[in-house]
């Protein structure tokens, strides 16, 4: 990418976010807005959980989050006619706590062991091939643990040609993990989609949690320290539209993170109600009962083998 196209995505993001955003209980923010970096003059639109800057049908940033779950989106288009570039970005800010009830681990000593969890991260975007001029388009998604573990998706173009991608997982321990994206270019159009599910720990050695001694239900106030905390962030933007255009980027099909716990003795519950569940247990060991029942099933099986064995013999004497 071009050295001096950071600098004015920066300005950009100044002019846009400078003013402040405003919070919501749920640590859903949002933002949009139309800038002119020549001029100075902007749209800019604020909200918890939707944002919308839009001058027409061809000029445009909206985000979005879905309060209560773990997807947001966000989408930039703008015309060459119009000299506005826009930038949307969304985030949600989480703490999770230990769920107790009769069949989940709580405590108040410190968990030292790992808790491994899954994640599964899912993206679809949309965004137009840049074949003229020096129009710049970004879209990124990022997600991360506090307790170091981190996705990150980035598609970039800058002018005709000069396209990065990049999909990758790093876990608590620092390993990389570069994760598929399918991709396809149809009618001057990119499609790129994530469907990815990588495995972490959110508490161990170095990153302890502190297990609650009462349950964090929805409606209870979930004050006390968290176990872990995550956070998860969109952003889109169209920097010096001069192609054809218009130039749109669609990522309203939503960023989306599921995490599943893989110790059927944790279960965690965020402060917007939402919760880890425990993976299903595939196979599984089965219980004194049914091992006693194919013990006595393998014997008869024996029985008759040996019976058959006998007889066998006896024919042919």
């Amino acid at each position: 990418m071009k050295g001096l196209r950071s600098i004015a995505v920066a300005a950009i993001a100044t002019a846009a976010f400078g003013v402040g955003v405003s919070s919501a209980a749920a640590s859903d923010t949002t933002s949009s807005s139309q800038v002119n970096p020549v001029g100075g003059s902007s749209i800019v639109d604020d909200g918890t959980s939707s944002s919308s800057a839009a001058i027409d049908v061809n000029n445009f940033a909206k985000s979005f989050i879905t309060p209560g779950t773990s997807t947001m989106g966000a989408a930039v288009s703008a015309d060459p006619s119009v000299s506005f570039n826009p930038i949307t970005q969304t985030r949600h800010d989480d703490s999770w706590f230990f769920n107790c009830d009769a069949t989940h681990v709580c405590g108040t000593a410190v968990v030292s062991q790992p808790i491994p969890i899954q994640l599964t991260f899912g993206i679809n975007v949309s965004e137009t091939q840049v074949t003229g001029g020096d129009a710049f388009l970004e879209f990124d998604a990022n997600y991360q643990l506090q307790t170091g573990g981190s996705f990150s998706f980035s598609f970039a173009q800058d002018g005709p040609g000069d396209t990065e991608l990049s999909s990758q997982y790093v876990d608590a321990s620092g390993t990389l993990s570069h994760l598929p994206v399918i991709t396809s270019l149809s009618n001057g159009v990119y499609t790129l989609s994530v469907s990815a599910t990588v495995r972490d720990t959110v508490c161990g050695l170095g990153a302890n949690c502190v297990p609650e001694t009462m349950s964090c239900s929805p409606g209870q106030d979930c004050s006390a320290t968290p176990a872990f905390t995550d956070e998860q962030f969109i952003k889109a933007l169209i920097d010096s539209n001069q192609d054809a255009g218009p130039d749109m980027i669609d990522g309203f099909d939503p960023f989306s993170v599921d995490i599943v716990s893989l110790d059927p003795n944790y279960q965690f519950i965020s402060t917007d109600g939402r919760t880890i569940d425990n993976a299903p247990v595939s196979g599984g060991v089965p219980e004194p009962a049914t091992w006693a029942m194919m013990l006595i099933g393998f014997a008869g099986i024996g029985r008759t083998l040996r019976r058959r064995a006998a007889r066998a013999a006896a024919r042919a004497a």
